[in-house]
């Protein structure tokens, strides 16, 4: 069995105690940014994973076949990133972009 290369972009989420419930709904693998992504050609899928230690901490892993993938969906969905993206803004306290990775 082959695996096909992968590119991820991680993020890195301090998530306020009282919306909690509202960042799972909107980042999880069946929540609203997937619903965004999954518009767009070459998404894969969201990864949402909590710190044992700090439950408010969490990451998100999204899953792309490519790097041009990831860069054209800004283009086909740009307005509506930034209009969830400020929706979502209440949910965390910070929130770090930690990278660009590839895997396979």
């Amino acid at each position: 069995m082959t695996s096909k290369a992968t590119f991820q972009s991680i993020w890195e989420y301090e998530v306020q105690e009282d919306y909690q419930g509202d960042f799972i709904r909107a980042y999880g693998s069946n929540g609203l940014w997937v619903k965004l992504f999954s518009k767009c050609h070459g998404f894969i899928k969201t990864d949402l994973i909590q710190d044992v230690d700090h439950p408010n901490r969490f990451v998100t892993i999204d899953f792309w076949h490519s790097s041009s993938a990831f860069s054209a969906m800004k283009k086909v969905i740009g307005r509506q990133y930034e209009e969830l993206d400020s929706n979502c803004e209440a949910y965390t306290v910070s929130e770090n972009h930690i990278g660009f990775f590839s895997g396979k």
